[in-house]
This record gives structure tokens, sequence and C-alpha cells, in this order.
């Protein structure tokens, strides 16, 4: 929360463009001496959330602004591929990442932990990608697959992309 310092006389539109907090706490001195006020303002959250609307109103998440993968001019949200992805019989958890390319600017690529059964296969990567390619428009399948032992997580069990992001990059430097 930030504070006006100076003694204000009353609320101008200049003092009311520094709001920009959910409240701000503001100091009127004349004749009460410091009075702290607080003024509300409409809450507006900058969450990098994408989401949207359906005919009847309602908003469907999309995934985040960040995670957001381009390819070849498509914009494409990770959260569908994953949600295909462990539909399949020998997946147990998967990830999604933009992984650079060259040619389309980034491609798919997948993150997979498979089932304690199953043993990681180029048939498998292939039948997955398949999998992916009948369910999905054909410009989100994963057109990488790396099999994983597990995925990075935090304390509250999301995946962290940007460990993948980093993972990725190191083993396309030679580094893994």
């Amino acid at each position: 929360m930030r504070q006006v310092s100076a003694p204000v006389e009353k609320i101008t539109p200049e003092i009311r463009t520094l709001v920009d907090d959910m409240f701000e706490t503001m100091y009127d001195a004349p004749g009460i001496g410091l009075a702290a006020i607080q003024v509300a303002v409409p809450l507006r959250i900058v969450t990098m959330d994408l989401a949207k609307k359906d005919e009847d109103g309602y908003l469907w998440f999309v995934g985040r602004k960040d995670d957001l993968i381009t390819s070849a001019g498509y914009r494409i949200g990770p959260a569908e591929i994953e949600d295909c992805l462990i539909k399949h019989k020998s997946v147990a958890l998967a990830a999604v990442i933009g992984s650079p390319d060259p040619v389309r600017g980034e491609i798919v690529k997948a993150f997979i932990v498979l089932k304690p059964e199953v043993s990681p296969s180029m048939a498998l990567r292939e039948e997955i990608q398949n999998f992916v390619k009948t369910r999905l428009a054909a410009h989100e399948y994963p057109r990488e697959i790396d099999f994983v032992k597990e995925l990075p997580m935090t304390t509250t069990g999301k995946i962290m992309r940007r460990e993948l992001r980093k993972m990725d990059i190191e083993k396309k430097r030679g580094g893994k």
C-alpha cells in the first residue's frame, strides 16, 4: 500500500490517479491532525490468466498467458493437451511447454511420467503422438516427448513449467 506523505486538503482527480491498490491510505491534516482515510476503488487484479466467454456469458479458464505456446501462428494452451495426454493408458502425469523451434517459433513439447509398469520406447512415443493427433487439432500434438521419472512441482502440487523450460534449453545446448 502506498501512502501520500503530504497533507491533503481534499481528494482531487490528480490524487485519485495515485490510487491503484484496492485501498490507499491518505492523510488529511487541516482541523483534525493526521487522520487516515481509506478510499475504496474498483478491484483490478492482473492474474496473467487467459479465459474465454461462451455464448451464455460463462468464463472458461484457458491457461496462463505466460504458458501460452505460439507455434506457426497458432496460439495453443497447454491444459487441453495435458488433459488429452493423461487419458492415454500408459501416461500417469504430463506437462506441456513451448520449445524453441527455428521454423515454427515454438513447438509443443510434452514431459511425460509413465505408469510404473510401462517402459519408454520410440513406438510408445509415436503411439502417444497419434493418440493426441486423433483427438485434438493437428497443430496441438506434441512434436517432442521426453519421458521423465517425475515432474518439478511446487509444494501445492502445481507443475513448475519454468523448470521444464530450463531443462529443455539445457538439453538442447547439450547439457543433459
